[in-house]
């Protein structure tokens, strides 16, 4: 999940941009929602790829799926995805 997705997940980090200037959402809870949203991605992410350095079967699967995401030229959302479904 990309870090956007994560903040406009926010309702209140949504209703303060929403509703004030930059400079007083950026003194409210967007900081830290935001800060919160980038650990969780980097672990993630750094999971993720401890997994596919690790594990010879899901490194296969992944670049099986890889290979046919740049065949078709579809590697456009290939990481915007959640749980494994496309977000298209």
């Amino acid at each position: 999940m990309h870090v956007s997705e994560k903040l406009r997940g926010d309702d209140v980090v949504m209703a303060q941009i929403q509703s004030n200037p930059k400079d007083r959402a950026m003194k409210a809870n967007l900081p830290g929602a935001a800060m919160d949203a980038i650990v969780s991605a980097m672990n993630m992410h750094k999971d993720l790829a401890t997994k596919l350095l690790s594990d010879q079967g899901t490194r296969t699967v992944f670049l099986d799926v890889v290979y046919e995401m740049l065949k078709r030229q579809d590697s456009a959302g290939m990481f915007n995805t959640e749980a494994g479904v496309n977000s298209r």
